[in-house]
């Protein structure tokens, strides 16, 4: 996922990858990658194929934040039983004991 496609189309007189518009594009860049875009002229015949699709990044970042919050509330339950059961041991009792 990134935030803005880099369209690239390969230079006839080159044989490089260019940057240009979408509109003139064969490819995509991504991750140090090319990658051809289906439907589109094929540049050297190597490139795996991709598909470009405008997705809401808010949505995404959303459900990571929450995933996230999660997480730290399952870290934080297992912090506070760990320190229960030291405290316990500290004081020599067990769970049977309390």
């Amino acid at each position: 996922m990134a935030s803005r496609a880099t369209w690239v189309r390969l230079d006839g007189s080159s044989g490089c990858y260019v940057l240009t518009d979408e509109a003139g594009a064969e490819g995509v860049a991504a991750g140090g990658k090319v990658y051809h875009l289906l439907g589109r002229r094929r540049m050297l015949g190597t490139e795996p194929e991709a598909v470009v699709e405008e997705v809401d990044g808010g949505e995404a970042v959303g459900a990571m934040q929450d995933w996230l919050g999660q997480m730290q509330a399952d870290v934080d339950e297992t912090v506070l039983d760990y320190e229960y059961r030291l405290a316990l041991l500290e004081l020599g009792l067990d769970n049977t004991t309390v």
